[in-house]
């Protein structure tokens, strides 16, 4: 006795369902393969910046006596070449206002942020022989501490980084794939440390900026 086969509209359907849950479901996993690669950049890069501050300072002296000045194009590439350069792998090096080593970013909630050049003014930004993007930026105000969720940092001005941890690829959102750092009193601190999740702007409607305390406390990119 012979089976019954199937039909051709019945394959038909079958191929349409797998497609549709393909549909739903590849996307999701390409996006978690994604934010697993983001987590583990994120701490590498973490721990790479925390080892070239210490350093910079046992080599020369501690931060607070670097003669870092805000608004200063020239005094952040000066601090820069002097306390960052000589302890890094650089392939590539942008003073305030040069391209080549930034792309547009943004935002959590979708908002365009800095431009190609990099995020901020009176910046040095520079791009890492595995790819990976920073920009650094001098700051002196309880604002700018306020933005990156410090509230504990005795000393002024202080050093923020903002690190693309796949460089030029999407998505290029705080967040995601760009975390900010903070050089404090206490060493490199990640954005976000001193505050908890009501107080955190890391949420789809924010900016983000905060997110790197988070991810790598919760080891998740979730929201």
């Amino acid at each position: 006795m012979f089976k019954k086969a199937f039909t051709l509209a019945e394959i038909l359907i079958t191929i349409g369902i797998i497609g549709v849950v393909a549909a739903f479901t590849i996307p999701v996993l390409v996006n978690n393969i994604a934010n697993k690669e983001n987590i583990t950049h994120l701490k590498k890069s973490y721990a790479v910046l925390a080892n070239i501050v210490q350093r910079a300072q046992v080599d020369n002296e501690a931060f607070n006596y670097w003669y870092l000045v805000d608004n200063d194009s020239e005094k952040t590439t000066f601090a820069f070449n002097r306390y960052v350069k000589p302890y890094m792998n650089i392939i590539k090096s942008c003073a305030d206002g040069e391209s080549g080593c930034w792309t547009q970013s943004y935002e959590l909630n979708g908002t365009a942020v800095g431009n190609a050049n990099g995020v901020g003014s009176n910046i040095h930004s520079f791009v890492l022989s595995d790819g990976v993007n920073i920009v650094m930026n001098i700051y002196s105000s309880q604002s700018d501490l306020d933005k990156f969720g410090i509230k504990d940092n005795k000393l002024m001005p202080f050093i923020g980084f903002y690190v693309d941890v796949n460089g030029m690829k999407a998505p290029n959102t705080f967040g995601k794939d760009i975390f900010a750092f903070v050089l404090t009193h206490k060493g490199l601190v990640p954005a976000g440390i001193d505050y908890d999740d009501e107080e955190s702007d890391c949420n789809k409607e924010s900016t983000g900026y905060m997110c790197a305390a988070q991810v790598m406390q919760t080891d998740s990119i979730s929201y």
